[in-house]
């Protein structure tokens, strides 16, 4: 199988994070490829092709380069941030408790 250069956008950074993985080389996702149900359309994630397991960091810069990816639909959110929504929903929760 041949490799494939994957661009991932970095909301923080503002730039795209450039992977190589595993590929056939075409670069359009095509709209079998899109995981959405709305009739509306798909956000980027969603419409993106997912990065695929095993692909390796090689760069970064401001423009993208072959497929536009995402990490399989989390958007910008990393290993931190879930532990800060948990803890907002968990203290969320707490307030609606105390309240009603």
């Amino acid at each position: 199988m041949s490799s494939t250069t994957y661009s991932i956008w970095d909301f923080r950074r503002k730039l795209y994070d450039y992977y190589r993985g595993p590929g056939d080389g075409a670069t359009h996702a095509g709209p079998s490829k899109i995981r959405s149900n709305s009739e509306i359309g798909a956000i980027p994630e969603l419409a993106a092709w997912t990065l695929p397991a095993g692909s390796v960091k090689i760069g970064s810069g401001p423009m993208p380069q072959g497929r536009i990816a995402s990490m399989g639909g989390l958007g910008d959110l990393d290993s931190g941030d879930g532990v800060r929504v948990g803890l907002l929903m968990l203290a969320a929760y707490f307030a609606w408790k105390v309240l009603r």
